[in-house]
């Protein structure tokens, strides 16, 4: 039975034994709408309930390990002694990126329809760390001219773009694995034919229609 189906049953049960609906002399199309406006706000409400949200403490956790390992890299001239540290450091800052840009996304209040796709997760992660990172490597290039430092060249940026991919990917999958990316909507959507749609929109079009 589909969610339309069953608000349907559940207004003419309604009809049938609530003391005032059983003769009430109000349209019969305009008490569907009452139901359906009442079935909306309690998935929207369970929906909010079922949210799984990333925490906000492992990111400020993790963004504070960053930067204490790329302060002491610095001052102790770590990344001079040790070649391979830059990995590690720019996977953890793209993970970083990838996590807090999902995490802003889908905890918004003010975006009324999100996309809970794994394709969107992947893309969306992917995309926010190429393009911080590119303007990271400009800043990084920029500072280094400035000072005469010319030993950086194209192929150490690239290396650092694909770590900072590597660790966009391992955030979209922590996203996906954890469920942060789904919610009521990504479950109820098709029952309701709305592929596109949250569950508020859908219910308010069944509605509509059934007027």
């Amino acid at each position: 039975m589909t969610l339309g189906s069953s608000v349907e049953v559940a207004h003419l049960a309604l009809i049938r034994f609530h003391p005032n609906t059983k003769h009430s002399k109000t349209p019969r199309h305009v008490l569907y709408e009452r139901d359906v406006f009442f079935c909306q706000r309690f998935l929207l409400r369970l929906a909010n309930l079922m949210t799984r949200r990333f925490p906000s403490s492992l990111l400020a956790s993790l963004i504070f390990f960053i930067l204490l390992v790329q302060s002491i890299a610095v001052y102790q001239h770590l990344y001079f002694f040790y070649w391979w540290l830059d990995i590690p450091v720019h996977i953890l800052g793209g993970l970083w990126i990838a996590l807090f840009g999902l995490a802003a996304y889908y905890n918004s209040s003010r975006l009324k329809q999100k996309e809970y796709s794994t394709v969107f997760v992947v893309s969306f992660a992917v995309a926010l760390t190429l393009v911080i990172g590119l303007g990271w490597e400009i800043y990084e290039f920029g500072v280094e001219h400035a000072v005469g430092d010319f030993g950086v060249g194209l192929a150490d940026t690239l290396k650092d773009l694909v770590d900072d991919l590597i660790g966009a990917s391992l955030a979209a999958l922590v996203f996906i694995k954890g469920g942060y990316n789904k919610n009521m909507n990504s479950f109820l959507r098709p029952s309701l034919g709305g592929e596109n749609e949250d569950v508020s929109t859908s219910l308010t079009r069944l509605a509509n229609r059934k007027a």
